[in-house]
């Protein structure tokens, strides 16, 4: 079991680092300041509400919509994929045309840097195993800590999505590699304050350092 704790809290590693999060010193005004790094909230239902939307949908529902769009399109650019190969986009989510442009800038800027990094990557985002499920788990951990330590949940609920962000990683990722790479893409298309060129450093840290967790620590 512990073991498993462990790796629970190693889900948002790239997270922590990114916002240079110091676990050993987490006080009330630490642990609202990474939240409301992460996350817009203007009373706690509002975040315990976000981070059941983290379990049970998250970001990946934009994004495969997103990528929809791609396999379908016989071109690159947002605006002919749509008259070229319409889709219907629910109302009621929040995806427009422009939030589409935003993830092809941001992809062309990281695809336009993997080979300058010497970085091995999926040729395309489709081929990402899991999609964006890594960045959304990553999320509901480091989330779920910081509301624990700001006395938003309880202890009991901390670690139920702890668990629960676990359980969906080990079923859908066999490595940290496949695990970081999911949660990079995650981070290129929602982490716009944070440069490509910075979050693939990151990465290349997390995946690569012989003292980094996800490099000591098996993944399973």
């Amino acid at each position: 079991m512990r073991s498993t704790k462990k790796r629970c809290l190693l889900l948002s590693e790239m997270i922590v680092r990114a916002y240079h999060v110091d676990r050993s010193r987490i006080n009330k005004d630490e642990a609202l300041r990474v939240l409301q790094s992460l996350v817009s909230f203007k009373r706690p239902e509002q975040l315990v509400l976000y981070l059941n939307f983290l379990k049970n949908e998250g970001s990946r529902a934009g994004v495969d919509t997103y990528i929809t769009y791609r396999r379908q399109a016989s071109s690159p650019t947002p605006a002919e994929i749509t008259s070229a190969t319409p889709i219907v986009v629910p109302s009621r989510d929040f995806h427009s045309i422009s939030l589409f442009e935003k993830y092809d800038q941001r992809l062309n800027t990281l695809y336009r840097l993997l080979p300058e990094q010497g970085i091995t990557f999926p040729d395309t985002p489709i081929l990402i195993r899991g999609g964006v499920l890594a960045w959304d788990m990553a999320h509901l951990s480091i989330l779920s800590e910081m509301a624990h330590a700001y006395g938003l949940i309880t202890n009991r609920q901390m670690w139920d999505n702890l668990i629960l962000a676990w359980r969906k990683s080990v079923a859908a990722f066999d490595s940290w590699q496949e695990f970081a790479q999911s949660c990079l893409l995650g981070m290129v298309l929602h982490e716009e304050q944070i440069g490509c060129e910075e979050l693939l450093k990151l990465y290349q840290t997390v995946t690569e350092s012989p003292e980094s967790p996800w490099v000591t620590t098996s993944f399973k």
